[in-house]
């Protein structure tokens, strides 16, 4: 990917080339890589207010095919979320929760006391949270709020079309996007450093934090 522009954030560069080859500049790209159809969605609820968010809280709790005549934007996002990849294998999904489950109490203090906080060290990746005030001001729900959706994303068969894993992980789908529009629109937001808000590497990220 030589020419290609990257956030200054991406040090190292040809150690990371020698290490990992083309897949360091591949990863990198992904700084710059929001979510275009909850982007889009999250423009339009808030430029048709009440009755948007009202229709999208209908799509989500009983489906897209309640709401009449729904705009591009929300069938976009919602047939997306309604299709199962043809790589997603259910029985090992469930092998995992079960084996994640086994960890009980002790998982989630491990969440809390060393996945989030080690993440954390990443100030690009949390920079979203201190725009927000969500570290400073609301540390005890934001913890809540990760605690639960980690909980139910986790539950055996969680993350099938009607059970809460799937309706919570569409709707911080939706929370993330907003906050990227708030990062953005508040002239502050340095994409040429950090690259997008809550992008999909920072994502990524999480997610490998999380494991551990």
């Amino acid at each position: 990917m030589d020419g290609a522009v990257f956030p200054s954030r991406y040090r190292n560069r040809e150690q990371a080339r020698r290490l990992f080859g083309s897949d360091a500049d591949r990863y990198a790209g992904f700084y710059l890589a929001g979510d275009p159809l909850a982007d889009e969605l999250a423009e339009w609820t808030e430029r048709s207010g009440e009755p948007a968010k009202a229709e999208f809280e209908r799509a989500l709790g009983r489906g897209i095919s309640t709401v009449p005549n729904p705009p591009p934007e929300l069938r976009r996002f919602f047939e997306r979320g309604d299709q199962v990849p043809p790589w997603v294998d259910f029985a090992q999904i469930r092998t995992g929760a079960l084996a994640y489950q086994r960890f009980g109490i002790l998982g989630m203090i491990v969440l809390s006391a060393w996945s989030l906080i080690n993440g954390y060290h990443s100030s690009a990746a949390v920079k979203p949270l201190a725009f927000t005030g969500q570290l400073r001001h609301r540390t005890q729900r934001r913890l809540a709020e990760t605690a639960r959706f980690v909980s139910e994303a986790s539950q055996v068969d969680g993350l099938r079309v009607g059970r809460p894993g799937r309706e919570i992980s569409l709707r911080v789908s939706m929370i993330h996007a907003h906050v990227r529009r708030a990062c953005l629109d508040s002239g502050r937001w340095r994409t040429d450093v950090w690259g997008l808000p809550i992008n999909q590497a920072d994502m990524f990220g999480t997610y490998w934090s999380f494991r551990s």
